[in-house]
């Protein structure tokens, strides 16, 4: 199912929130470039900004039941991506500087 712009986004965003995995991969079909481009402009490596994306559309998946309420979902998307990209730089810096890392 190729991502059409005329497509309604609220019907999609229900039809995602009910489970349909078709309705999710057109959701992630159109904004997964989006998304990559913002996290590598902050991870500057692939291999982070890949997994972050990843890890941004498994939670829109685990918190299908919210979809609905959304009203901006590019907005949505982009606060949750914002989140996650925070939470991995945190988590990056307490590595870097834990006691143990550096006796590594």
């Amino acid at each position: 199912m190729a991502y059409n712009p005329a497509y309604d986004e609220k019907e999609l965003l229900a039809r995602v929130a009910e489970g349909d995995e078709g309705a999710f991969a057109v959701l992630v079909d159109a904004y997964r470039n989006k998304v990559f481009s913002h996290a590598l402009t902050y991870v500057k490596t692939y291999e982070v900004a890949e997994e972050l994306v990843q890890d941004i559309f498994m939670k829109v998946w685990t918190n299908r039941h919210r979809l609905p309420e959304v009203e901006q979902f590019k907005s949505y998307l982009f606060i949750l991506g914002r989140n996650q990209l925070v939470s991995a730089i945190r988590k990056k810096v307490t590595i870097t500087t834990s006691p143990i890392a550096r006796i590594s």
